[in-house]
């Protein structure tokens, strides 16, 4: 503290000297200001020597600042560069010449075929086309299940192997069936076996062994029931249809190496009983030249929940019509809702853009719903679906194919609620 008092007593005695000097020699181009003088003393350079290195630091600076810059814009450059000239490996390979002669199997739409992607992925309609030749063929009609039994005489075993089922309908909203089976050996339904899930195919195809034990005198009493059911992860399980199949109808015994493929109708409640849903009249009309199809939906008459009348005032019907394409819907579309009428009349058209080379590989669900209530839920009246052999059957399958042997002609049909 005693050094920096005399400091700045100096630096007083300085300012007296030259700020106020003898009055008769005055000159005021020498006066000073107290700062000055103490950053002259503390420094021990002049103020314009100062001010040239504070200029030149800040030169040098913005120089190592460009240089900075300049290099990395050279650096950006030249991974631009490299990578534009990076050269990437290529696979050649040879695609096989097509086999001469035509195929024995003709195609179902006699449009003029365009590419159309993705379809590859999909179900070949050639496979059913084969199978539909055979008389009795398990892919035209009903719903069907596919099975072989073998019984073994030295464990008393009886091996069920569930191959595959056809043509399975979807249930509630639903457009694609994910099914599964359960097999019990009747009268005893406390045991029993369950298949694999099979997602999203109304055609799933099984191959699983199962097991029953079973002494041969008890085993012609015995029935082989199988339930397929539709699988849901987040409600109750719904039983597709059953088939029961007695095993006093086959000897199973006589013969060691099994009884070979047995295809059997699955029954669906519905059908038992006859359930009278209603009726739905759409059109179809398919425009090759523009690959456009276009369904229009009509009316529908004496519409049924369950089979029982409900009255004119407890429905408020409208319909929704999916495209399908490979297992999923593609396209929605839906009807206005006609309020308090069992015989509702919409006359709407909806317009698919679809290739003729998509013709085999689409078909559409018409679902007819009631509205929402006040304080309930909408419900599933009935459906109906047309398509090719792969998806439809009966009334379905003929309207499709009306369709397509008269190309730019609407063809109107009345289908039967299921």
């Amino acid at each position: 503290m005693t050094k920096m008092f005399k400091i700045w007593g100096d630096v007083l005695d300085d300012i007296r000297q030259k700020n106020f000097p003898d009055p008769t020699t005055v000159s005021f181009t020498n006066f000073s200001t107290p700062y000055e003088i103490a950053t002259e003393k503390a420094v021990g350079l002049p103020k314009w020597v100062i001010i040239l290195i504070a200029i030149g630091c800040g030169l040098l600076l913005g120089a190592a600042t460009l240089l900075f810059v300049w290099r990395m814009r050279v650096k950006y450059k030249r991974e631009l560069e490299k990578q534009r000239n990076q050269k990437y490996p290529r696979v050649s390979f040879t695609i096989p010449s097509p086999r001469k002669g035509e195929s024995p199997i003709p195609l179902q739409t006699n449009y003029p075929q365009r590419e159309q992607k993705g379809l590859e992925n999909y179900l070949d309609p050639e496979i059913y086309r084969e199978e539909e030749k055979e008389e009795g063929s398990p892919f035209m009609g009903a719903a069907k299940l596919s099975f072989s039994l073998r019984y073994d005489k030295n464990n008393e075993e009886l091996m069920v192997c569930l191959l595959r089922a056809t043509r399975l309908t979807p249930i509630g909203e639903n457009v694609t069936v994910t099914p599964y089976v359960k097999i019990f050996l009747l009268p005893d339904k406390k045991r029993k076996v369950q298949s694999r899930v099979q997602r999203r195919t109304s055609n799933p195809v099984f191959f699983e062994d199962f097991v029953f034990c079973v002494s041969p005198e008890d085993l012609p009493k015995r029935t082989l029931e199988f339930t397929v059911c539709e699988f849901d992860r987040f409600s109750r399980q719904q039983v597709i249809g059953h088939v029961q199949y007695p095993l006093n109808s086959v000897n199973v015994l006589d013969s060691p190496s099994g009884t070979g493929e047995i295809w059997a109708n699955i029954s669906s409640q519905d059908f038992e009983e006859g359930v009278d849903k209603g009726e739905l009249l759409f059109s179809i009309q398919f425009l090759p030249t523009s690959s456009r199809l276009t369904l229009a939906v009509i009316k529908a008459k004496n519409l049924k929940i369950n089979g029982e009348a409900q009255g004119t005032e407890t429905l408020d019907p409208y319909v929704k019509v999916a495209m399908i394409m490979g297992g999923k819907t593609v396209k929605k579309r839906k009807t206005v809702t006609k309020r308090r009428s069992n015989n509702p009349v919409y006359n709407e058209a909806f317009v698919f853009t679809v290739l003729p080379s998509g013709l085999d590989h689409i078909s559409f669900m018409l679902s007819v719903y009631t509205a929402l209530k006040v304080g309930g839920s909408k419900k599933l009246i009935g459906r109906a679906v047309v398509g090719p052999y792969m998806f439809s059957t009966g009334q379905g399958l003929s309207h499709w194919n009306d369709m397509i042997n008269s190309p730019r002609n609407p063809v109107a049909q009345w289908h039967s609620l299921i």
